[in-house]
């Protein structure tokens, strides 16, 4: 599947992933402890704001006081290409007993127009 968006790049863009996960391993499709789910968001992009020349940004997913995952933003300071990684490696190991989980995140970017 393609998604085709038209953005004003004069304006931050407001960036929102959500994934469920299954952790329950009954049909042999899950997450698990080892799993890292990535997805090239675009290129010619730049955090916004005050972190408009940093090449990574983390944040932790929690459900109550368990970490879900990782979330790592990185980008190329080559192309501006920005990539966004769920890592489930940091996750606590209570969380593979859960049946499911929802990992969310969002940030602001802008158009690199170099």
């Amino acid at each position: 599947m393609r998604i085709i968006i038209v953005v004003d790049i004069e304006r931050p863009i407001d960036f929102f992933v959500r994934i469920k996960v299954k952790f329950n391993p009954k049909d042999g499709k899950h997450i698990t402890n080892t799993d890292v789910v990535e997805f090239d968001l675009s290129d010619k992009l730049q955090f916004a704001g005050s972190d408009s020349t940093a090449n990574e940004k983390r944040e932790f997913i929690k459900q109550g006081a368990l970490t879900i995952c990782e979330v790592v933003y990185t980008r190329d300071p080559l192309n501006g290409n920005i990539k966004v990684k769920f890592d489930f490696t940091q996750a606590d190991a209570g969380v593979f007993d859960k049946e499911a989980a929802i990992a969310d995140s969002s940030i602001k970017f802008e158009v690199d127009k170099k």
